[in-house]
């Protein structure tokens, strides 16, 4: 069993003030345990129903119903994503990673102790994606973080999510400037007067074996992507107030 881990203040004013951590190397010596386990969950279940734009709810119908989907949302500019809900259950080595020490003791140094997991998914891309955050049916004001697990190496040229610091600040004149800019890739050339993929950014490169939290309110994207970039996540939300005994 791996060893507690504990962030350091300052790792944790890091997260508060930009909205994203990396961890370089936390998982280094399971990375081959752990993309093995996610090739075989995704060989388990080769094809999915296939759909264009989503809603929410619609996102959340077809969850329920299909063990895969993939999509062509216009946030990834028509091209294939493919996502299995409820990922990491469907692998004992992963599931693993929901009580990993490392896991735990990250997100309860960012979150504290009264923290919920709500879930993941398995992901393979082919596909950029452009700016947007993770919100969806989540309040704005509660506090929440996503473990990311990428496992491919990925730089700026290939796929590396980048991130606008700061943008986890709802509220602020800031983000809400970004949601009225950026909501739309299309509309960013006239908004803007610079392509959607030149949007000022902090690019997060990642090692397999790296692990990057990030706030659900932070706004992010990739770009240059190959195919089949694998990602999968796992979500934690604070429990405000903390329950009573």
């Amino acid at each position: 069993m791996s060893a507690p881990l504990t962030l350091s203040p300052q790792q944790v004013t890091f997260f508060e003030t930009f909205g994203f951590l990396k961890i370089a190397g936390l998982f280094r010596d399971d990375i081959e345990e752990i993309s093995a386990a996610f090739d075989a969950v995704f060989d388990a279940i080769p094809v999915g129903a296939e759909f264009g734009d989503l809603g929410e709810s619609e996102f959340t119908e077809n969850f329920a119903e299909h063990d895969r989907i993939d999509t062509y949302q216009h946030l990834n500019f028509g091209r294939q994503r493919a996502i299995i809900p409820g990922f990491i259950e469907r692998s004992d080595r992963l599931a693993a990673l929901r009580d990993d020490p490392r896991i735990v003791g990250a997100v309860t140094s960012l979150l504290g102790p009264h923290h919920d997991y709500i879930g993941g998914d398995g992901n393979v891309f082919s596909c950029d994606t452009s700016w947007h955050s993770d919100v969806y049916g989540s309040p704005a004001e509660q506090n929440n973080v996503k473990a990311f697990f990428y496992l491919d190496e990925l730089t700026s040229a290939n796929g590396a999510i980048r991130v606008i610091p700061g943008s986890n600040h709802v509220g602020s004149p800031f983000t809400a400037r970004l949601w009225q800019e950026l909501g739309n890739w299309e509309a960013i050339p006239g908004n803007l007067g610079i392509a959607w993929d030149d949007v000022p950014a902090h690019t997060v490169t990642n090692q397999p074996g790296d692990l990057i939290l990030g706030d659900f309110r932070t706004f992010h994207a990739t770009v240059n992507s190959t195919d089949h970039r694998r990602l999968f996540t796992l979500n934690f939300r604070q429990i405000s107030p903390a329950p009573t005994a």
